[in-house]
Parts: structure tokens; sequence; C-alpha cells
């Protein structure tokens, strides 16, 4: 009598123990959300290349992983676009497995973190067999149009996210290390205005304050419009910093602080942008400063005034 009431009480509370053990997986490691907030704040710990991608297609690669390895990449898309991934199976993929990959794992979700698609770690089925542990539960926001979880094998295939700009983030706890993934991306459709070419996060804090300005723009259009001309001014901009003859400077900017950027205060934005890069350009060795003589000689000037003009012009509308 007494064994059988002991497999009975066994039987009840073993479902509960296992979601006691599942709770303090999600409590220890906060595997709904990625660590790193932003790309700035983990990239070059650990070797870690995080970076903000505008190229039209290309690949995010991560190889042989250690432990507490945190990172952050970021996929920008057109106002009307999509973005496809694809993790590759096989020899190039390994992530610890857990039921709802908590331990090591592969976040795939938008900026605001409203739209969540896909948690990604090794299969039980196989260590190079991409699994999505993510929980039907958690697609159920507001934000997804559909509260359907992403089946494992459509990001195995290849599947269309609904948004145009991606977080693409990878953390791992104290234990078990693994062979890392590949992702490959591609943006579909309105990217015409987006600059070509990958844009790392030199002066990220600095371009994110200006984006985050053109909310004050109320048409679309010409939101976007506005903030292609700052991507795209950024991108050359990152380009030239790393081309200085005495050295790279690319990273040059990255404990700026936006704070100053959430008022609206054009001037003082104006004022702000240009002293940054007017030292930047200073310290830089580049032929551009030897034929001018100094910043204020060269074209970039009137490319931010142009930036800020057209932002308060639309501000007025």
């Amino acid at each position: 009598m007494m064994t059988g009431m002991f497999v009975k009480y066994f039987c009840i509370f073993s479902p509960a123990i296992a979601s006691l053990q599942d709770r303090i997986a999600v409590d220890r490691f906060i595997y709904e959300k990625p660590h790193c907030e932003s790309v700035n704040a983990c990239r070059g710990r650990n070797g870690c290349d995080g970076s903000i991608l505008y190229n039209r297609v290309g690949q995010i690669n991560l190889a042989n992983y250690t432990n507490y390895f945190n990172c952050r990449w970021e996929i920008r898309g057109g106002l009307n676009s999509k973005i496809r991934v694809k993790v590759e199976s096989a020899g190039n993929f390994g992530i610890e497995n857990h039921r709802f990959c908590g331990f090591d794992r592969l976040n795939l979700q938008n900026f605001e973190g409203t739209k969540k698609f896909g948690r990604i770690c090794s299969s039980p089925r196989g260590e190079t067999i991409p699994y999505n542990g993510m929980d039907a539960v958690e697609y159920g926001t507001s934000a997804n149009s559909v509260a359907t979880k992403i089946k494992s094998s459509a990001f195995r295939n290849g599947v269309t996210l609904d948004s145009s700009e991606l977080v693409v983030a990878f953390d791992a706890d104290n234990q078990n290390t693994g062979a890392g993934f590949v992702l490959h991306y591609e943006i579909i459709g309105d990217i015409d205005d987006l600059v070509e070419g990958e844009l790392t996060d030199i002066g990220d804090n600095l371009e994110a304050g200006l984006l985050h300005l053109t909310k004050n723009i109320a048409s679309n259009q010409r939101r976007e419009a506005v903030s292609n001309r700052i991507r795209k001014l950024f991108a050359l901009y990152s380009k030239k910093m790393s081309q200085c003859r005495n050295g790279d400077l690319s990273s040059l900017l990255l404990n700026f602080s936006a704070a100053g950027f959430e008022e609206e205060n054009l001037t003082k934005v104006h004022d702000e942008w240009y002293q940054i890069f007017e030292a930047s350009f200073e310290k830089c060795d580049l032929p551009i400063m030897k034929k001018h003589g100094s910043f204020s000689q060269t074209s970039w000037p009137r490319r931010i005034e142009s930036v800020i003009r057209s932002m308060e012009k639309h501000f007025s509308q």
C-alpha cells in the first residue's frame, strides 16, 4: 500500500519538479532575451565581432565558441522589407541542447523584443541539427500577426521573418561549448536606398540617437528617406576612419553616449555631431585633411548641416 502511494505521489510531483527545473534555468540564464543590449555592449569581448549589417545578402559565423560568450549582430532592411534566414546544419552547427534552448542559444527577434522568432540550439536528435526551443506561448504577443511557433525545419530550410530589422544574438552559459553556427540571411523587398556594405558599430550610439529623432517625422516615406541618409553617411564615415594612415580609428566613438539625442533640440544635436566628427577627422591622417587643412573646409560640415535641415523641415510639417 505504501509503495503504491509512493508511486502515485511521485507521478503527481515529478512534472512539477521538471517544471521547477525549467524555471530555474529561465531565472539563471535569462534566455528570453539577449544578454547584449546593443552591438557596442559586447563587441570585442572574447572575440565577439558583432556588427550592423546592411548587405542585401550575407552570413554570420561563429566557430568554436567559449563559455560565457556573448555577442550580438543586427541586420537592417528597408521600411517595407523582410529578412529571410537559414541556419546551416551538419558540421558547422553545434550548440548545447536544452529543452527550451536555455543554456547556450542563438536568439532571433526584432529590436524591441516584441516579435520573437526563434531560440536555436542543437536538437535532441543530433548535435548538428538546429532546433527551435522557443515555446509556442512565447509567440503570443500583440506584435506577432500569427501566434504560431516557427518549426525547427523552417530554420534549417530557410524562412522569411516578418520584420525589416533583425537582432541575431548568441549567449553561452558556463558549461559545455560547441561548434557554433552559420546563419545566412537575405533582405527581401524594398532596399534600393540602403547602402551596400557592412556598417560596424563605429559611432553606433551616435547613429542610433540620430535615428531615434526621426520618429518625429510623421510621414513614413520621409522618415525612411532621412534615416537612410543618416545610415549612408555613417557607413562612409566608418570607411574613412578605417583608412587613417596613422592607424584604424574606427573605434573612436565607442564610448559616446547618445543621451542628449533624446531632446528635440536640433541646434544642440548639430553642434554635438559636428564636434564629434571634427575631433575624429582631426586625429585621422587622411589625404582629404592634408588637402583642406581642417575639418571645417571639407564637405562633411555641409553634409551634417543638410541632414539636420532636412530633419528640421520634416519635423515642422
